[in-house]
């Protein structure tokens, strides 16, 4: 694998992730102003399915060109997600609420850790090219 194609990988990556964040404020903003008397949880976790769905289909395609079945890779997509969205909660949980750490360190953690963590989990566990998928027959 050359270097270059990595990097363009890597590329396409943050531009999914970029726009799959920039999705999900503007459905969440949008959820709250059109639906003002639902708690604000409910609109922001709505408006996280929707991005998550678009980032799945996203990297599926434009990432990382999988063929694979969808049943074989969203539900290792949805573990990936779950486990980056526990991450995000835990690292301020534990190093801010806990032990009294400064609120920036665990968001910088946050901002760095998951995506690095995501990307080598989307690669090697939910969109595995060097694998051959299952076919499934008719």
């Amino acid at each position: 694998m050359s270097r270059s194609w990595k990097s363009s990988r890597i590329a396409r990556f943050g531009i999914v992730g970029i726009a799959a964040t920039m999705l999900y404020m503007v459905l969440a903003l949008a959820f709250e102003a059109s639906f003002p008397r639902w708690p604000a949880a409910a609109g922001a976790v709505g408006a996280y399915a929707i991005a998550g769905l678009f980032s799945y289909f996203a990297h599926k395609l434009f990432t990382f060109g999988s063929e694979c079945d969808h049943a074989q890779e969203a539900p290792r997509f949805i573990v990936v997600t779950l486990g980056g969205y526990a991450l995000a909660a835990l690292l301020p949980l534990v190093l801010h609420d806990i032990m009294k750490l400064p609120l920036l360190l665990p968001v910088l953690l946050t901002a760095t850790l998951v995506p690095i963590v995501n990307f080598i989990a989307l690669r090697w566990f939910v969109f595995r090219t060097s694998v051959v998928c299952e076919v499934r027959s008719p």
